[in-house]
């Protein structure tokens, strides 16, 4: 049978035994997950289990693309790393902007799976037709910025390339794939276990710009219109990108302030996307494909933080290490955010743990020697930096900070001061303001994810009419659970295809666009009960390596009631929420495993043995 959209080939690389061979999936395994952290987490599955040490050369460690990307379709530049996490030892995946994906298309691949451990610093490249695996030795020791600089001083033409910097290589649990300079697959630590793998880059250089659909007119005349839709309906994001979110989600209560026990903070305004816009920006970036060029490119020409022309913070990031460390300096959570780049750490996990050291060092329970000199003082930017450095260099109490948060608190005594799911940190949206961010977050693959299930926006007014997800009342635990579980397919969806959440065209142009792409005919109900096999198979997977029921929860943090704010008084009702959420998902309200009868409608017996 021919493929189409997706390629059919996905290459693995022996790095132990530096041999290259080539994996191609049955049609039906397309048909069943798509393409994505989908096709990602069937082919992985019988390779992670509860005992494999995630950084051991055992875990594989898989780039993957889906149908849509690099084709015509917009938004569709994005790729997916997974692999067992090294910080939640369940699931891990990160997504990641920029064109590498686009690129891996290109070059006829579907995705990359590295297993073993090379001897030394190696990298792969791939340029056309000739794959190999080279010396790295002249980039190890080296940060992102300074891989960049040197790749280009070395080849006359790359396409992408992806790497990790120096918390890669020390294996620090939240070090980020960053790909394209400053595009970051950042979550569950992907690149401590590339680190491991001493697998230092990945190069990629295309002369085509070619991928195989089955309609290629019809698909580039719907992606015409899709384009346009989502170009009129992102004005804010355009303009401002998604730091227009920092004042605005301060008003629903929805933005982390001083490490969640807050409800409010004054002047976000001095470090928003407006006043981004106003100071430091230079221009917009896009990813491969997109119109709506959220990314910002900023420069700071002179003084203490002064930066080159770099990426600029996105909400998030703003948020970890603006409100969440009550930081008001634009700039300042720029060069952090600049730092976070450089070394490649996730910026949502690091200003977490950065946020508990302060929190426990105003407690008196961190003392100052540990910190070595460093006044960790709510607001500090200087104490952020130092701290971010510690961390990705494993120094001082940064070897502890590495950890991840659990680790931390618990040295501490202080495990219930760790605001993590399943070892992930939380990202920045209030389940105590959109509640439906709860359930989202205690049930995620992955650990607290607002990527597995972004409820918080349906509660802001998005919605998808084809398949009824919208929000009533964003204080509701029973509509939450609703929302929960059908934005976690949705989202699903949108991680096979693999699409930008943040283009929102009409339901059914993205699953004419599918068709257009792969030859088969797809109903939204189709595509929708995808999302939900993929959604099953990951519990599964995550249920092989050890996930129990009990790991459904959130953070003490989150019964704790705000005193000011738009979520003021609020907390979800999280024990109401699972036992409609189970209920919905066909899973066993006393182990949270899925259902027989869902087994077979999804047909996921073969991964239950």
């Amino acid at each position: 049978m021919t493929i189409f959209g997706n390629t059919g080939k996905i290459l693995e690389v022996n790095l132990t035994e530096e041999k290259i061979s080539t994996i191609k999936p049955d049609p039906e395994v397309y048909r069943k997950f798509i393409g994505g952290s989908g096709i990602a987490a069937h082919i992985l599955f019988d390779r992670l289990s509860k005992d494999l040490d995630p950084l051991s050369p055992e875990n594989p460690l898989g780039f993957f693309t889906g149908p849509l990307s690099g084709t015509k379709t917009p938004s569709c530049g994005r790729h997916v790393v997974c692999a067992k996490s090294p910080l939640t030892n369940i699931w891990g995946e990160a997504n990641s902007g920029g064109k590498f994906g686009a690129y891996m298309k290109f070059l006829g691949f579907d995705g990359l799976v590295f297993t073993g451990k090379a001897s030394e610093p190696k990298s792969l490249m791939i340029f056309d037709k000739d794959i190999a695996i080279v010396d790295a030795a002249y980039l190890w020791g080296k940060n992102v910025f300074d891989v960049e600089k040197e790749l280009k001083q070395r080849f006359e033409k790359i396409s992408s390339f992806a790497t990790i910097g120096v918390a890669g290589e020390k294996q620090v649990k939240i070090a980020s794939v960053m790909n394209d300079g400053d595009r970051a697959a950042g979550r569950t630590g992907m690149g401590g276990v590339m680190g491991s793998k001493n697998l230092k880059a990945i190069l990629l250089q295309s002369s085509t710009r070619d991928v195989k659909v089955a309609k290629a007119e019809d698909l580039k005349e719907l992606g015409k219109i899709m384009r346009k839709d989502i170009y009129d309906n992102t004005v804010a994001r355009r303009l401002f990108g998604t730091a227009a979110y920092v004042s605005g989600g301060m008003k629903w209560g929805d933005v982390a302030v001083k490490y969640w026990y807050k409800g409010h903070m004054e002047n976000t305004e001095a470090f928003d996307g407006a006043q981004m816009k106003e100071t430091i920006l230079l221009k917009r970036y896009h990813c491969y494909s997109c119109v709506i060029g959220c990314g910002r490119i900023i420069k700071i020409d002179e003084g203490k933080y002064a930066l080159p022309q770099t990426a600029g913070p996105e909400y998030e990031t703003l948020a970890s290490f603006g409100t969440n460390l009550l930081i008001d300096d634009l700039k300042g959570i720029s060069y952090a955010n600049y730092l976070c780049n450089h070394y490649g750490m996730d910026t949502i996990s690091a200003g977490m743990i950065v946020g508990l050291v302060f929190h426990l060092f105003e407690k008196g329970i961190i003392p100052k020697k540990d910190l070595e000199n460093v006044d960790a003082k709510w607001g500090s930017v200087d104490a952020l930096f130092e701290l971010l450095k510690k961390m990705a260099h494993r120094e001082g109490i940064g070897d502890l900070m590495a950890e991840g948060s659990n680790t931390l608190a618990e040295h501490y005594h202080m495990p219930d001061e760790a605001h993590t799911v399943n070892g992930l940190e939380l990202p920045f949206h209030d389940p105590r303001a959109f509640y439906s961010m709860a359930s989202v977050y205690a049930t995620s693959s992955r650990g607290a994810c607002h990527n597995n299930g972004d409820g918080y926006k349906m509660g802001l007014g998005v919605t998808v009419p084809e398949i009824n997800l919208n929000c009533e009342d964003r204080f509701d635990d029973l509509e939450g659970a609703r929302i929960a579980v059908k934005v976690q397919d949705f989202r699903a969806v949108y991680n096979t295809l693999i699409m930008c959440h943040f283009a929102m065209p009409p339901f059914k142009d993205t699953v004419k666009a599918l068709e257009y792409a792969t030859g088969w005919e797809y109903s939204i109900d189709d595509v929708m009960k995808v999302g939900t096999r993929i959604t099953n198979l990951k519990r599964l997977l995550n249920i092989k390596m050890g996930l129990t029921i009990k790991n459904d929860r959130l953070p003490k943090v989150m019964s704790y009631k705000l005193k000011e704010g738009g979520a003021e008084g609020r907390v979800p009702d999280l024990e109401l929420q699972l036992k409609e959420y189970y209920n919905l998902r066909k899973w066993d309200n006393k182990t949270g495993v899925p259902m027989k009868d869902l087994l077979e409608e999804m047909d996921l017996f073969e991964y239950t043995t």
